[in-house]
């Protein structure tokens, strides 16, 4: 069955070794490993018991989230993850605050429990280079997978190697304002789109370019960020592609308002937030396509 069917459930070890390899998991039970991952010096003197408890399991958590919000985005057109977006992580390494690599993990379990999925576009608009699914792309030589990545090289994490498969690289430089950034992104999604056409989108929405974020280094307003993430949800909307949402970095306490705001406006255009009913009703069929999908499955 799909490995997560309810809310708050977190992920296993069997699930995590779809895509992380036995020695890298095995090294997340050393408190410096997470400490260098995190890049919070403390959490290296603590026993990592609690390192586990406090710090990789809000981890597992988001990553569950992640992988839930595929299947969601399958049922209802469209899921968001409050939380997750892991992008600095790949099978084998961590970093950057990234210590799971939900997004391959996500499009790992579509593709497996949903096989008419086969094109998938990442849509990364974190400030930082999203290295992680990079690598895992350039790992299984996956040439179904179409990243655009628009981020400022002038910051971590300079990956030149995972900058290899990335298909629509755009750069935005340092002081990079609204009119600037969404010109920008228009040109690119519009080229991206006709070049390849998926059959789901992940979207990694990095509220770290908003202006005075002291590690993006953009210039981006709130209601820049409201217009980016429109305009991504209105290609998904206008093409009939489900797509899930992943919220990312940013590092102000402004960013939870713009986030909420953007989601709020999100939900007005496109009825992205489920009523109560609604959700009662997805679990429901959440429930009933993972037995359906297991039962396709079992008779092959």
């Amino acid at each position: 069955h799909y490995p997560l069917r309810r809310q708050r459930q977190m992920c296993i070890r069997d699930s995590l070794l779809t895509v992380h390899t036995k020695d890298y998991l095995q090294s997340l039970y050393s408190s410096s490993t997470v400490a260098s991952i995190t890049e919070v010096p403390i959490v290296y003197i603590l026993p990592n018991w609690l390192v586990r408890n406090r710090v990789l399991n809000p981890f597992l958590y988001a990553t569950s989230g992640s992988i839930l919000a595929g299947q969601v985005a399958m049922e209802k057109g469209y899921a968001i993850n409050l939380g997750g977006g892991y992008h600095h992580c790949c099978g084998y390494q961590g970093g950057g605050f990234c210590a799971y690599a939900d997004i391959t993990l996500s499009l790992r379990f579509l593709r497996k429990y949903y096989p008419q999925i086969k094109k998938i576009m990442i849509i990364d608009l974190d400030a930082h280079q999203g290295n992680g699914h990079e690598r895992d792309k350039l790992a299984a030589k996956d040439y179904s997978l179409f990243i655009v990545d628009m981020y400022n090289p002038d910051i971590y994490p300079h990956d030149r190697e995972a900058a290899n498969a990335i298909d629509l690289p755009i750069l935005v430089r340092s002081g990079t304002d609204d009119k600037q950034y969404l010109k920008k992104l228009k040109g690119g999604l519009e080229q991206a789109f006709a070049s390849f056409l998926p059959d789901f989108i992940y979207y990694n929405a990095g509220t770290d370019i908003l202006e005075q974020d002291p590690l993006g280094l953009l210039d981006v307003s709130p209601q820049g960020v409201l217009q980016r993430d429109e305009i991504v949800f209105s290609y998904a909307d206008k093409k009939g592609i489900p797509i899930v949402m992943l919220l990312s970095g940013g590092y102000q306490k402004s960013n939870a308002q713009v986030i909420a705001n953007s989601i709020e406006n999100l939900n007005n255009k496109f009825k992205v937030v489920l009523t109560k009913r609604e959700v009662e009703t997805s679990d429901e069929l959440l429930q009933s396509s993972a037995k359906k999908t297991k039962e396709k499955i079992d008779k092959k």
